[in-house]
């Protein structure tokens, strides 16, 4: 079993068949299914995205690794005029997304090994210390030795291109429409093959996993609730920057200088109160 290496989509299809996903694998496209059903919750669709390959290389989600180390349930979801994902727990900024297992950069022979600890393990700079030994802000700088930026020393399984040539990509349905990309139920893991998308989420706990999100129970945070998203949208178009006219700056300043006027005003009489 561990020899069988499929070379196209007839062996992956037997393979799958015969023996099912690997572990690692599994975990993957577990994980991928489920944040595929947060965006049909949500509604915004968020991707692991390579340009120059227009390759969408993994869904994210709840359970998604910043490369500060906190999951994206982490991170603030604010979307609208003021974009913002910092995390809470740190002083990330924004969300990157970054691989969370070694299967993901083509790394497939490291969870074999005994002394390997999925846990501990993190994507590598060429430095050989791991991303969360970075800042998580650019510039990349390690906090271990003189490495002035993460040089990602790995590539990706889909696209196999480096982590540098991908950004987090954030989209909404319409925006996909327009592109030709897919939405809905096109959306899900392996849509393009329903015969081996079938045969590896047959299990019953696929079929609940719907009505566990809805009530809560999977994915800690749902990202970009549909009603925040509406209230910033319509934040955005009602709140467009104007620059004030001269009779406003003058307005602005005359309030701005009566302040301490009024302010000594109050004191003055709190003072004839007490006395």
């Amino acid at each position: 079993m561990f020899n069988y290496m499929a070379m196209n989509e007839q062996q992956v299809r037997e393979g799958v068949q015969k023996y099912g996903p690997a572990v690692g694998a599994r975990k993957i496209i577990d994980q991928e299914y489920q944040h595929a059903l947060e965006t049909l919750n949500t509604g915004i669709y968020i991707t692991y995205y390579c340009a120059e390959q227009k390759s969408e290389c993994s869904r994210i989600g709840s359970t998604s690794k910043c490369f500060c180390g906190h999951l994206f349930s982490q991170h603030k979801q604010q979307l609208g005029k003021k974009f913002n994902t910092g995390c809470e727990n740190c002083e990330c900024k924004r969300f990157q997304f970054v691989p969370s297992r070694p299967e993901e950069c083509g790394m497939y022979w490291l969870p074999r090994r005994k002394d390997f600890n999925i846990l501990t393990w993190r994507p590598p700079c060429k430095c050989n210390h791991g991303c969360e030994d970075h800042l998580p802000n650019y510039p990349l700088r390690c906090r271990k030795c003189q490495c002035s930026d993460f040089d990602s020393y790995f590539a990706c399984i889909a696209c196999d291109r480096r982590w540098e040539l991908h950004e987090t990509l954030f989209e909404d349905e319409s925006e996909r429409k327009a592109l030709g990309k897919k939405v809905g139920q096109d959306y899900l893991p392996l849509s393009n093959t329903p015969d081996i998308q079938e045969h590896v989420f047959q299990d019953q706990k696929y079929q609940q996993m719907p009505q566990k999100l809805q009530q809560g129970l999977v994915g800690n945070d749902k990202p970009f609730p549909k009603q925040q998203i509406q209230t910033n949208k319509q934040q955005q178009q009602t709140t467009a920057y104007t620059r004030p006219n001269q009779q406003q700056q003058q307005k602005a300043i005359q309030q701005q200088q009566q302040k301490p006027i009024q302010q000594q005003q109050q004191t003055n009489k709190i003072v004839q109160k007490k006395k």
